[in-house]
């Protein structure tokens, strides 16, 4: 992760975690998907942000909930059918994950 986009993804962690109703990693889990052009797998995320698969899936779970993140399939795609992170209902794979996007390269300055 380039330094700019370490500091928008610590920088709103800091401010979900003041806010009381998102923690710090769900901060960081929106900001990091929110700079994304394309849909970023569980494996991807816990990658970036330096933490456990678990750890990140529980709290990518509660944005679902939130509704801040959605998972994406990827049609007749082995990675949707063997790696789906399993968040959906009834043990529906949902895919990778993406927040509404800026775009690539459009990290603040």
């Amino acid at each position: 992760m380039d330094r700019s986009t370490a500091i928008f993804v610590d920088g709103l962690g800091a401010a979900a975690a003041t806010s009381g109703v998102l923690g710090q990693l769900q901060g960081r889990i929106f900001a990091l998907l929110y700079l994304q052009s394309r849909p970023l797998a569980l494996d991807e995320i816990a990658t970036a942000l330096e933490q456990s698969k678990s750890n990140v899936s529980v709290n990518i779970r509660g944005l679902i909930e939130w509704h801040l993140l959605r998972g994406t399939r990827l049609a007749a795609s082995l990675h949707d059918t063997a790696r789906g992170i399993g968040l959906g209902a009834a043990g529906e794979s949902t895919g990778d994950l993406h927040a509404p996007g800026l775009g690539a390269g459009a990290a603040p300055g």
